[in-house]
């Protein structure tokens, strides 16, 4: 790819997250209460949607600027099944 076209690209990445609208999770956890809130109202979709969980802890991730136990606990469990699969790959080739 042309040098100047991937530097347009990436400038254009970059607004495009800076002008994103915030979420109401969003503006949970810029408060503080992203935690307090899913574990009071959707402890079950938090439990049982793994989707769901991965957007919220990787939101956290993203925002935090101090890492909670939950959050090392979903880094470990990523970073685990990425080298369990990755050893798989190795082993099957």
């Amino acid at each position: 790819m042309d040098y100047q076209i991937q530097k347009k690209l990436e400038r254009l990445m970059l607004l495009k997250e800076r002008i994103k609208p915030k979420t109401f999770f969003d503006e949970l956890e810029e408060s503080g209460m992203l935690d307090h809130y899913i574990n009071t109202y959707m402890p079950e979709q938090f439990t049982y949607d793994e989707k769901f969980q991965d957007d919220v802890l990787d939101l956290v991730f993203k925002k935090s600027s101090v890492l909670m136990p939950n959050i090392q606990e979903y880094i470990l469990e990523n970073l685990s099944k990425a080298l369990t699969d990755f050893q798989e790959d190795i082993k099957g080739a």
